[in-house]
């Protein structure tokens, strides 16, 4: 009877212990609150693709990734939003909820995202990493928006300021990007000097610029613009 209640014990210890690590191992981070079109998520540990819906919850192993005319919004735990347009892949890998934790991440591989901060903490609170750039945000309220391929990416401020740097290190200049600022940011190349950009220009940057291939950002034509970019302008952030 004894060893019967030690075994007991002992299998209990351990189930505890496995859901606990497993717990910690993949948390949730945030949660899926809009939806349009074609956007699925990937666990990067074990490659299962999953199709989501208004509600679902996002975890720092998620790769997210939005198909043709998709629209995409993400509400995290620290109360960061992030507005993902069509044709984008991003993950967010790490999420800062005290003062003392590593700034939120997010790793940006292709596409349009917009990111509004409002944080208590006033030292560096997200890091937006792409293959050319490195975006820092320390304000407690930022709005920027940051476009990108493999080659360069780009990035205007809505509201607040945003400290921008090229991903390698040996590249020193970096620049403060300011409110209603733009720069540019290409690979091994320090950022351009940040530009002053015209209302009508800022109202509508995600629609301003297209993403052609892997490579290069244009300025989309007024013709190219469907019905869903309209909508999109539309919104209030």
């Amino acid at each position: 009877m004894l060893h019967g209640k030690i075994r007991f014990i002992i299998l209990s210890s351990l189930l505890i212990v496995l859901f606990c690590t497993n717990a910690e191992a993949i948390p949730e981070i945030g949660k899926i609150i809009q939806l349009t079109g074609d956007v699925d998520l990937t666990d990067v540990n074990t490659g299962m693709r999953i199709v989501p819906g208004i509600g679902a919850k996002i975890q720092d192993n998620y790769k997210i990734r939005t198909g043709n005319k998709a629209y995409l919004e993400i509400l995290l735990n620290d109360n960061t939003k992030i507005f993902i347009r069509e044709l984008s892949i991003i993950q967010v890998s790490s999420l800062k909820i005290r003062s003392d934790d590593q700034p939120t991440t997010i790793i940006f591989s292709t596409g349009k995202i917009r990111i509004k901060i409002n944080k208590q903490f006033k030292n560096w609170n997200l890091l937006v990493k792409t293959n050319p750039a490195i975006i820092g945000v320390k304000d407690i309220e930022t709005d920027f928006g940051v476009i990108t391929t493999d080659y360069e990416t780009r990035s205007a401020v809505f509201t607040g300021e945003a400290h921008v740097a090229n991903s390698n290190r040996e590249i020193i200049k970096s620049y403060d990007v300011k409110l209603k600022e733009e720069t540019s940011i290409k690979m091994n190349m320090p950022p351009m000097e940040p530009i002053v950009l015209p209302q009508e220009i800022l109202d509508a940057w995600l629609d301003y610029y297209d993403v052609v291939g892997k490579d290069r950002i244009i300025i989309k034509g007024r013709e190219d613009r469907g019905m869903i970019d309209y909508i999109l302008r539309k919104r209030k952030f």
